[in-house]
C-alpha cells in the first residue's frame, strides 16, 4: 500500500537527532524549517541544517518541483518541503529555491502576520499584503496550506482564490473538523468542501487536542475523518498526522511535549494536553498501524486513497510539471 503523510515530524516536534531510519513511508510532507525561524535568512540556515541532517541519516529522495510521480516505488521515500510559518520578508521565488520548498502556510498560531491571522485570532482576516502573496504563490506554483489561518482568513482567501486563483492549489495539510469538535485550530466543513471542490487535499491529523477533549486513542480520528469524506468525498481526504515517526521512552516524549508547548504556545490557546498523540503511534509504523485500523471501517479502495494516494494525486496536479 502506497503511504503518505501530509504533515509528519521525523523525530521529536523541533529535533532531529534521533531520526529512525526504519520509517515506513513512501511520501511525507516535512516542514524544512521550524516555525520560530521568522525570517528568510533563519529559515535557509535551519533548511540546510535540515538537510544535512535527512541526507546523512534517511535513505530518502527529495521531492522536486518536477516531481515524476509515477516513477515511485514501493520501496522508495519522498520528502517534500515546506514550512509552516511565512516570514514577514517573504520572497516567494527565493523560497522554492532553498531545499524545493513547495508548500507553505498563510498565517501561523496566534502571531501578527502581514498576511492574515493565525487561528486564536479568528476574526482577523486576510491582509492586502496577504492577497498579493497568495497571488505570488500562484504565479510560482508554491501551494497553500490553510491549516494554521484564521476562520476568517480562511474565508476570504478561500474566496479571493474562487475569484483571481483558479490554478492555485490549496490544501489544508492537517486539521480536524469544527463541526465535530469545536475547537478554533478546526476548519470547518463548509471551507473543507470549497478547497476539495477546487481539487485541494484536506489531512486529518492524530492530534487528540484538536480533535476531542478526553480521547486518547483514535476514537475522535475516526470520526472526524468519517465526517470530512462524508462531507468532501474519498477522494480529497488523507493522512496529515502531525506527529513524529519515532520510538521514544515516555519520559523522553514527555520532555518533548514540554519543551514545544512552551516555544510555541505560552498562551496555552492550543488546550494541550499529555499525550499530543496515541502513545501507541509515536512509532515509524504509524502509517501501517492507523491503515490497520482503518480497514475495520473502509473498504480497502477507500482505504488506498485515504492512506496515500489522495495525497499523492493532489500533488501531481498541483506541483509544477
Amino acid at each position: 500500500m502506497f503511504l503518505a503523510d501530509s504533515l509528519g515530524f521525523l523525530d521529536l516536534e523541533g529535533q532531529l537527532e534521533k531520526i529512525d531510519p526504519a520509517i515506513k513511508c513512501n511520501l511525507m510532507h516535512v516542514t524544512a524549517a521550524p516555525p520560530w525561524a521568522k525570517s528568510m535568512a533563519e529559515i535557509k540556515k535551519a533548511a540546510e541544517q535540515f538537510g544535512v541532517v535527512v541526507e546523512k541519516k534517511l535513505n530518502s529522495l527529495w521531492c522536486s518541483r518536477k516531481w515524476e510521480l509515477k516513477e515511485v516505488k514501493d520501496n522508495e521515500f519522498w520528502i517534500v518541503s515546506g514550512i509552516q510559518r511565512p516570514p514577514h520578508d517573504v520572497d516567494v521565488k527565493a523560497l522554492i529555491d532553498i531545499h524545493e520548498i513547495s508548500i507553505t502556510t498563510l498565517a501561523y498560531n496566534h502571531e501578527e502576520s502581514p498576511f492574515g491571522g493565525g487561528w486564536p485570532n479568528k476574526e482577523v482576516g486576510l491582509t492586502e499584503r496577504g492577497k498579493q502573496f497568495l497571488e505570488e504563490c500562484a504565479e510560482h506554483g508554491m501551494i497553500v496550506d490553510l491549516s494554521h489561518a484564521s476562520a476568517e482568513t480562511t474565508l476570504d482567501a478561500l474566496s479571493f482564490a474562487q475569484l483571481r486563483l483558479p490554478k492555485l492549489g490549496i490544501c489544508a495539510t492537517h486539521s480536524g473538523c469544527w463541526e465535530i469538535f469545536h475547537h478554533d485550530r478546526n476548519m470547518a466543513e463548509a471551507d473543507m468542501r470549497i478547497i476539495a471542490n477546487r481539487g485541494g487535499y484536506i489531512g486529518i491529523p492524530t492530534l487528540l487536542p484538536i480533535l476531542d477533549d478526553k480521547d486518547e486513542d483514535l476514537r475522535a480520528f475516526r470520526m472526524h475523518l468519517k465526517y470530512v469524506i462524508n462531507a468532501c468525498g474519498e477522494d480529497a481526504v488523507g493522512i496529515g498526522s502531525d506527529a513524529p515517526y519515532c520510538s521514544r521512552p515516555l519520559s523522553e516524549i514527555y520532555d518533548g511535549y514540554k519543551k514545544l508547548v512552551a516555544k510555541l504556545d505560552t498562551a496555552g490557546h492550543l488546550k494541550p494536553r499529555f499525550p499530543m498523540h496515541p502513545l501507541f503511534l509515536y512509532h515509524p509504523y504509524k502509517l501501517e498501524v492507523i491503515a490497520r485500523e482503518l480497514e475495520r471501517s473502509f473498504p480497502i479502495g477507500t482505504v488506498e486513497k485515504i492512506m496515500g494516494l489522495n495525497f499523492r494525486r493532489f500533488l501531481a496536479e498541483y506541483l509544477p510539471k
